[in-house]
């Protein structure tokens, strides 16, 4: 029987401003004082400037609070059972300590949800991204599982990303035990001065390093010591902006940007997704391969799925390069100053061929520092343009719109080197 453990923390107020385990000893870092809302809480929005922090992804060790993100657990004598009828990956296959980026598809083969699993022991699962929750409990009926969130005053860890060429050295200092063999999205625990964290090889911005979950009564006092041990190494802190930028480099997705989820989230309405092209497969951002459609699980979607796999996906997602020069120009040609946000752009726009006719829409417009392109993703009917052409994007300005050449690149923009060795 499906049980539901409700969250210990007060009804979140809109007004409140809710701080993740870090914010004591990160927010006094924060030289902008800016901020940003995600979810119920707040965090960093960018400590100095968001370029150079994005730089930094590249070039430095960076420390990131992702503390927000929603902790799914799922545990109980069906669990194992549970996640693999409800995902796309093939969960028999897992070991403890073991974390799998994977897909949760609604029935008609749209994303609901993608993010990281991990297995953290038998019976007991969390997931790690946006929220999931409602769909569980939707689809839970006959299974012996309790599911949970946790968040708020209930969030039982904090998760602070380690990331970078220098991560391991950085995690050895703290931790003071060898991390070579640690291979990728596996993990382990480690006791480091009486406090018992688990250590994760993960990295969302694409480069090699780490997530820490600390108890949040002690996330302070680690935050602290992994940053003063990392500053002669060039550790720095990083805000959300610098992530949501450096993701774009290696293809990686976020949810209410790049998709509207499928599921009961659906029906939670964002001014610039309110449309049946914005539900999207795995296939169609560039994720099919982790579909596993040999497993021998009727999961939720596999049916659909096998149809796409026959005829192919309705739609391909590949990344564009924008001519800004021309971006400047139409700013110019309005009476406008040119403008270019060093953040990411997280709404949508229109895209057409080179003779005018709506092919798709982009998402995650961003200027790349790291090289020094604006860049993006594009969501276009499969057969409507091919690597290597041009296109239309319809940039907005204000009430007024124009075209700017966008040229269809291969993804990722910038190599991933998380998974090496």
């Amino acid at each position: 029987m499906m049980k539901n453990k409700s969250s210990k923390s007060n009804k979140y107020r809109p007004n409140d401003f809710i701080g993740t385990p870090f914010n004591e000893t990160m927010a006094p870092l924060c030289e902008t004082s800016l901020w940003i809302a995600w979810g119920p809480y707040h965090v960093v929005d960018f400590f100095t400037d968001p370029l150079e922090e994005t730089r930094a992804v590249r070039n430095s060790i960076t420390l990131e609070d992702k503390s927000p993100l929603v902790k799914t657990f799922i545990t109980g004598p069906d669990a194992e059972r549970f996640v693999n009828y409800m995902q796309v990956r093939d969960a028999t296959k897992m070991e403890n300590y073991h974390a799998n980026y994977t897909f949760w598809c609604d029935h008609d083969g749209f994303v609901v949800s993608e993010g990281i699993l991990f297995k953290l022991e038998d019976q007991r699962y969390c997931h790690l991204a946006g929220p999931l929750l409602g769909w569980c409990q939707e689809n839970a009926t006959g299974f012996d599982v309790e599911l949970y969130e946790a968040i708020e005053a209930n969030q039982e860890f904090g998760v602070l990303a380690v990331q970078g060429a220098r991560s391991q050295e950085l995690i050895e200092a703290y931790t003071g035990e060898d991390w070579s063999s640690l291979k990728f999205s596996r993990g382990r625990k480690v006791n480091v001065d009486g406090v018992e964290i688990t250590v994760w090889r993960q990295g969302y911005t694409g480069e090699a390093g780490y997530e820490v979950w600390v108890p949040e009564d002690h996330a302070a006092e680690v935050f602290q010591k992994i940053l003063d041990l990392g500053k002669p190494m060039g550790a720095v802190p990083i805000g959300n902006a610098a992530a949501l930028s450096a993701r774009v480099e290696v293809g990686m997705l976020l949810v209410y940007t790049d998709y509207l989820p499928g599921g009961p989230d659906a029906r939670t309405q964002v001014s610039h997704m309110e449309s049946q092209e914005h539900l999207q497969t795995p296939a169609e951002m560039n994720f099919g391969r982790l579909v596993n459609l040999k497993k021998d699980v009727n999961f939720i979607g596999k049916n659909a799925l096998l149809r796409e796999a026959e005829s192919g996906p309705g739609r391909v997602m590949w990344g564009m390069e924008i001519n800004w020069r021309e971006m400047s120009d139409l700013y110019i040609s309005h009476g406008m100053p040119p403008t270019i946000s060093p953040k990411a752009y997280r709404e949508s726009f229109e895209l057409q061929s080179k003779d005018g006719k709506r092919i798709g829409f982009a998402t995650s417009i961003t200027w790349s520092p790291n090289l020094n392109k604006m860049i993006g993703f594009a969501h276009i009917g499969s057969e409507a343009a091919k690597l290597g052409e041009d296109i239309k994007l319809i940039w907005r300005i204000g009430g007024k719109t124009g075209p700017v050449t966008a040229t269809l690149a291969e993804m990722p923009f910038i190599e991933i080197v998380r998974s090496k060795n």
